[in-house]
Order: C-alpha cells, then structure tokens, then sequence
C-alpha cells in the first residue's frame, strides 16, 4: 500500500521537474531567438540571470539523475561498470554544457563548466572526478584563446580536488560542503589559477586579469556553488556518497551481469 502511495508522488516530482525544464527551455530559446541579447556593457545581473536559467536546467537532469536505479548502486557501493560509465558521461556532458553554455561578453567566458566536473568527483571520487576534468579541461582547450591553458588546468583540478573533498568527508556531502568545495574551486581557478599563467606568460596586463576577475567572481561564485548545493540537496537522503570511485571496487563485481 505504502509503495502505490509512493509511486504517484514520484512521477509528479518527476513531471514537475520535466515542466521546470521546459520553461526554463523556452526562455533560453528565447535569448537564443535575439529576444534577449548581451552585448557591450551588459551587466553582471543579466548574465547571471541567462546562466541560472541553463543552470536550473542542469539541475532538473541532475534530480532526474538522483532517482534512478544507477544512482541508488553508485551510492550504495554496488555500482557496475555500466553505470560509471553512464555517471561519468552524464557529468561531463552537464561540464560541456556548461562550458558551450557560457555567456562571452566583452571577451570574457562567464561558464558554470566546473559543476559537471565538481559533480564527477564528489560522486565517484578523485579517480572519476580528474578523467572527467581531463576530458572537459582538453576539450576546453581545444577552443582556444588566450585562457585556455589556466581553464584547463582549473578544471582538472575541480575534479581532483572535489574527490578529494568527498573521501576526507568520508562521503556525508551536506549543502554548506557543497558550497564550500564549490566557492574553493571557483577562486583557486578564477584568483590563483588564471592570473598567474596569464601575468607569467604577458599575455594579459594586471588592469585586465583585474576587470576579468571581477566581472566573473561574483557571477560564477554563485552560480556553481547553487548548482552543487542543489544536487547535494537532492541526495540529503542518502548516507553516503563518492564511495564509488573505481579503485574502490573490484573488477568482479563492476563488470558482473
């Protein structure tokens, strides 16, 4: 009886979450249609505006994500090889989008790119966490311009560094956690990271790196920290997680049918 009960409010979570996703869908086609546009001068408020719209898109596949049979075994420990799979790929499309969903304005990529990557590793540890920030950090790359390199490497670290957080937390992730592993990955990439490859290498002046970090501090130090904040929200329930970092599982029991 408890289980018919459960059901029914499952699917309406589920097609309130798909509705949310949809709105904030036709919003961002809306922008996309030059309904709204960013140009020069564009203010702080309107790209952090545009960016929680994507980001809340984000996070409907995120809760989705959270009630499915794949993350009940990751955060139980019984997960198979498919489903690393499946998690890893799932964290770094939500990184691609991220990134590919940036806002440039005035020759700065305002980007939640960190949050798949982030995601990656508080979910599967330090292992998955830094294959994922390798293949977003190398696609980012791939992009070119003159802050490649840093946002690559920042990137990675976000991985590394969000796996490492997870295991010290023994895998209890609470909302303020979240937001503390979020906001030391955001300033260590935006404050430390990208400065100080860019002043090294002459390719920016200190007038620039100045205007670039406060434009994009106070708008990516919100955005990402709530995107992580929320899927820590959604799995409040669960005792344990980043337990399922490969090394932590044998061979056997990740590839058995």
């Amino acid at each position: 009886m408890a289980e018919n009960k459960e059901k029914p409010t499952q699917n309406t979570k589920i097609l309130v979450s798909i509705i949310i996703g949809l709105v904030l869908a036709a919003f961002l086609l809306a922008y996309d249609a030059g309904f709204y546009t960013l140009g020069e001068g564009t203010s702080q408020y309107a790209v952090l505006i545009l960016l929680l719209a994507r980001m809340m898109i984000a996070s409907v596949i995120l809760y989705l994500f959270t009630i499915t049979g794949v993350f009940e075994r990751l955060v139980s420990g019984e997960a198979k090889l498919t489903d690393l799979v499946w998690t890893a790929l799932l964290t770094l499309g939500i990184s691609l989008y991220g990134n590919y969903g940036g806002v440039e304005v005035n020759g700065v990529l305002v980007n939640f790119r960190d949050v798949g990557v982030i995601l990656a590793g508080l979910i599967g540890g330090p292992v998955i966490g830094t294959i994922t920030g390798l293949v977003s950090g190398y696609l980012r790359f791939l992009q070119g311009g003159i802050v490649a390199v840093p946002c690559m490497i920042g990137t990675i670290l976000a991985g590394f560094l969000s796996g490492i957080a997870i295991r010290f937390w023994q895998g209890k992730l609470t909302v303020l956690r979240a937001v503390i592993i979020a906001l030391i990955v955001e300033l260590l990439h935006v404050i430390v990271v990208f400065p100080i490859y860019v002043l090294s290498m002459g390719t920016m002046t200190t007038d620039q790196v100045l205007s670039t970090i406060a434009f994009c501090v106070p708008v990516m130090c919100v955005v990402t920290p709530l995107c992580v904040a929320i899927f820590a929200f959604f799995v409040r329930r669960y005792a344990c997680v980043g337990r399922t970092g490969i090394e932590k599982l044998r061979w056997s029991k990740l590839t058995r049918k």
